[in-house]
């Protein structure tokens, strides 16, 4: 049996999450997904969390994105070269509404039945698992 699954790799420029967003959607419709959404928000949020912040006092890189279809769960992989991140700093943060942001952790959090960041000696990777 194939686990549908697809795979592509974008800069870690705020120029790209359009495109990234835009894959997310078609992959989301190939795989049949109805509510479409929830997920684009929180992973849309995300992409911008590591666009904005992972990549801060360094030069651009790329990350990796792949959704998979796991029974009835979508599972949102992005795969990061930026420097290693340590999520205890910020996880665990609670916001409330401003203008300089701060919300999108606690957005994803609400909307996703599995966030975590994973620092790797490379990079970070980021997962992401919603109903489908």
């Amino acid at each position: 049996m194939t686990i549908p699954s697809f795979s592509a790799t974008f800069q870690s420029l705020p120029g790209q999450l359009s495109l990234a967003r835009r894959f997310i959607h078609g992959a989301l419709e190939k795989l049949e997904i109805q509510n479409k959404t929830d997920i684009l928000i929180a992973v849309g949020e995300a992409l911008q969390n590591i666009v904005r912040h992972a990549y801060i006092n360094t030069k651009p890189g790329d990350f990796l994105l792949t959704i998979t279809k796991l029974g009835d769960v979508i599972e949102v992989v992005i795969k990061d070269d930026a420097p290693t991140s340590n999520p205890e700093l910020f996880m665990h943060q609670t916001h409330s509404p401003s203008e300089s942001g701060g919300m999108g952790i606690d957005l994803i959090k609400k909307i996703a039945l599995e966030f975590r960041i994973d620092p790797q000696p490379d990079g970070n990777i980021t997962t992401l698992k919603f109903h489908s």
